[in-house]
């Protein structure tokens, strides 16, 4: 049995006010805490208010089943991809 190490908390976590989520400072941060919960199939994405802040939210259905890229969904959905 290997012994994985468990992934390092972020340290930049914050609770943004504007949209009633939790945030963190960077992209790499919000990656992190994705790391923590590979099951759940969540992504990064630039806070739509304060762009210094990033949020984790859970891909689309379409996505998760794949029966279509995250790319492909967010361009069809008329939104920014970085």
């Amino acid at each position: 049995m290997t012994y994985r190490k468990p992934a390092r908390p972020p340290k930049g976590k914050t609770y943004c006010r504007d949209c009633r989520k939790y945030g963190f400072y960077t992209r790499r941060d919000a990656k992190r805490m994705e790391k923590q919960y590979p099951e759940e199939q969540m992504r990064p994405y630039r806070c739509p208010i304060d762009d210094n802040i990033w949020h984790l939210g859970h891909l689309p259905n379409a996505v998760r089943n794949g029966e279509m890229s995250a790319d492909e969904w967010y361009d069809a959905a008329g939104e920014v991809t970085a």
